[in-house]
């Protein structure tokens, strides 16, 4: 229907092609979710080492969006995320330190405009460190300019510097770069042309924010706003409140000189500079035909696959509390001691999977299952009496099953905020066991809601912690690891997937390196930059 739907409004100007955008910061699956790929948000790809990874995914983005007609990426994010409650960017951006979010959306920039797609880095001067949506208030960051330069402004000074194709300006007041009352970045000639052209030296295409967005339209009504907008320096006026008036204010303003004429040459020239480069005055189609299978290859899933499992981090394992995981797997196939004195894991606010679904549908399966009362449900193992290991576990989530395919263990599952009587019948069962592995699913990525954990869960698993080795594996922000201080073993995967269930439990029982470092800061015990490589 999109492929469509930019067929139809390119035939609509024949003469010169429309330029077409798209927020692709993930990939297609972003706005196209249902029949397009997602990868991993880029709080997770600052968890990766290297950035080679990355790049290969800013192409086959790249290639996805010229294989839909799309010429502009609203990507990558080069706010540098330093506050945990901010509401908007979060795991959209790479992370807390300037130089690891620069270098990854280096990465990302090359691969996508390799592919003859502009990248669109977002949102000059600097959305992270501020803890109000713009798109429902003007957010205020009230740091001095020597602040503003060595940290928010410093991945966009770099990216300038290597071929970046364009930026978006945010709906931000910002007092040291222009103290006028109610003033968004966006409509500020001081930051748009005095900075950023200026400054900054940067000559490619200027994109606003939504005009639409609360951030303007509560000090600013249609017409003015889009005319204050361009004065300032845009080139691209997105998504005014109200068109028609918007088109009526701005070709005012250039008749009564209000917006001189060689400032609106020159940004007509600078698209069209833009529209020559990426070829489309050569003419503009999209084949319908196979146009699915060409946005969803095997290829791609893998790349995927590859990202998240180069992102797991080993936050710690005081006590190396793993190698009982570990030493199990080497010997899995002649344990012969009884499972409860070895590995038990307990999955809280999961959906586990039906005891007749095959290990590679539990995807699916996770999604249609839910736990209907509040009980512990014990997986028990279907294991061979030739003492082999087991293959299949009855149900249990993605990453249990994936765990007993390595080693022996058995398997709880709870819903959130149990009651008490429930805690206390699992912490009998666990008497005889060496590690318990938490897992906490069905998280969020928002600090306002605790991102999803429970309290009272995490309370419970504290408890238990003292008494015994305790490993949490956790499938969601990092910045909830602040509730796992004083326990001896924490995993860090950045999403609940069936992929990354997957790939965490071969990482902990050592199938394959934890390779990943924090990309933020969450607490005194996971610091920017942990990450062990046994």
């Amino acid at each position: 229907r999109q492929a469509e739907l930019t067929g139809q409004y390119q035939r609509l100007s024949p003469k010169v092609p429309l330029l077409v955008a798209m927020d692709a910061e993930w990939g297609l699956g972003m706005r196209l979710t249902h029949d397009t790929l997602s990868y991993p948000r880029s709080l997770t790809l600052g968890a990766i080492s290297g950035e080679d990874l990355i790049y290969q995914m800013g192409r086959d983005i790249g290639r996805q969006c010229r294989r839909l007609g799309v010429h502009v990426n609203f990507a990558p994010v080069l706010d540098v995320n330093n506050n945990p409650k901010n509401p908007v960017i979060n795991d959209r951006s790479f992370g807390e330190d300037p130089q690891n979010v620069a270098r990854k959306a280096a990465a990302y920039i090359r691969g996508l405009q390799d592919e003859r797609v502009l990248a669109c880095g977002k949102h000059f001067p600097g959305h992270g460190d501020t803890d109000v949506d713009s798109h429902h208030d003007l957010p205020v960051i009230r740091h001095d300019r020597q602040r503003l330069d060595a940290i928010e402004i410093s991945p966009f000074r770099s990216v300038i510097d290597r071929g970046l194709g364009s930026i978006m300006v945010a709906h931000l007041s910002v007092p040291s770069l222009d103290d006028t009352p109610n003033r968004p970045t966006t409509l500020s000639r001081k930051v748009v042309d005095g900075i950023l052209r200026s400054e900054l030296k940067f000559n490619g295409l200027i994109f606003t924010d939504a005009l639409e967005m609360k951030g303007v339209t509560k000090h600013f009504g249609s017409g003015r706003a889009e005319v204050e907008a361009f004065g300032a320096g845009n080139d691209v006026l997105l998504l005014p409140e109200n068109v028609q008036a918007s088109v009526h204010a701005l070709s005012q303003a250039i008749r009564q000189g209000v917006i001189p004429a060689q400032r609106l040459e020159d940004s007509v020239k600078r698209r069209l500079r833009v529209k020559y480069r990426l070829g489309l005055l050569k003419g503009v189609q999209v084949e319908v035909a196979g146009l699915p299978e060409d946005l969803n290859r095997p290829e791609s899933l893998a790349l995927r696959r590859d990202l998240l499992r180069e992102s797991l981090v080993l936050v710690r394992d005081d006590g190396n509390q793993l190698a009982i995981v570990r030493d199990q797997n080497a010997t899995s196939g002649t344990s012969s001691g009884s499972v409860s004195s070895l590995v038990v894991t307990l999955a809280i606010g999961a959906k586990p999977v039906p005891e007749n679904v095959p290990p590679e549908q539990t995807e699916n399966a996770n999604a249609q299952t839910s736990i209907a009362r509040p009980s512990i449900q014990e997986s028990p193992l279907d294991q061979g009496t030739d003492g082999t290991s087991p293959l299949s576990v009855r149900a249990a989530t993605s990453f249990q099953r994936a765990v007993s395919q390595r080693i022996t263990a058995n398997h709880f599952n709870m819903p959130k905020d149990a009651p008490r009587e429930i805690w206390e019948e699992l912490e009998a069962r666990l008497a005889n066991a060496k590690l318990i592995v938490v897992c906490f699913h069905d998280l969020s990525r928002s600090a306002k809601a605790n991102f999803g954990i429970s309290l009272q869960d995490i309370e419970n698993v504290q408890r238990i912690g003292k008494s015994r080795p305790v490993a949490v594996v956790h499938f969601g922000s990092p910045y909830a690891l602040k509730h796992y201080d004083g326990l001896t073993t924490v995993v860090q995967a950045f999403e609940e997937s069936d992929d990354a269930q997957h790939l965490a439990a071969q990482a902990l029982c050592g199938t394959i390196p934890f390779r990943g470092k924090l990309p933020i800061t969450a607490s005194p015990q996971a610091q920017y930059g942990a990450g062990l490589q046994p």
